[in-house]
């Protein structure tokens, strides 16, 4: 296994330690202070901050666009955040392939109106709808501006001239022997996810480059 993926291991659990406690206490409103061990006290807390570029098919950038995430705790059913690090921490299931989707009328709707970014090692059944792409990068830096943070980074092109409006990233839950941080050939859990207040303006063939980085405190 490669030291990006040991670390990136690393981080993941160290993460889901501070998701599982946060979560039992309630403490996950995005940047909010809450009370996990008495009156005035900070809760764990993820961050979420999320850069997309909007590109030309010269390359000219159109629109850079920075927002927050949330994380999101019961998703559908057993399918969210929540879920799957309380699953990883007890050792009943391992974190496997990383995604981010983003979603509007400017992906197909013959792909439900998503672009999904996955790991170069993904499935073939994932990608195989233009314009998914397996370009996503995973990082964990021990060092530098970004050190500790998990950092997602990934670009698809739209196909149409719409919006992007709803964001979310995903881990793949996996059985417990599946080795950590691959591909597993399972769907993926949002982890974070946002629905833009203003949505944003695309055209088709433009390049939609996101970057993600998930830190904890």
């Amino acid at each position: 296994m490669s030291r990006t993926r040991l670390v990136l291991a690393g981080v993941a659990l160290a993460a889901a330690v501070g998701l599982g406690v946060a979560a039992a206490f309630g403490a996950f409103a995005t940047g909010a202070r809450t009370s996990a061990a008495g009156a005035g006290a900070d809760g764990v807390k993820v961050h979420g901050h999320w850069t997309i570029v909007v590109r030309s098919r010269s390359g000219t950038v159109v629109g850079r666009y920075h927002f927050h995430n949330d994380f999101n705790g019961p998703g559908l059913g057993t399918s969210g955040g929540a879920d799957a690090f309380s699953q990883i921490l007890s050792g009943s299931t391992a974190p496997g392939d990383w995604d981010v989707s983003i979603h509007g009328s400017g992906c197909p709707a013959s792909n439900g109106n998503f672009c999904q970014m996955f790991e170069p090692d993904a499935s073939p059944v994932f990608g195989a709808f233009p314009p998914d792409t397996k370009n996503l990068t995973v990082s964990a830096p021990e060092s530098g501006t970004d050190a500790f943070k998990i950092v997602l980074q990934g670009n698809v092109v739209a196909t149409n001239d719409g919006t992007i409006d709803r964001v979310d990233s995903g881990l793949q839950k996996c059985a417990a022997s599946a080795a950590v941080g691959h591909d597993c050939g399972v769907g993926y859990n949002s982890v974070t996810t946002r629905i833009l207040s203003s949505p944003i303006p695309v055209g088709a063939g433009q390049t939609i480059a996101v970057t993600v980085k998930l830190s904890f405190s």
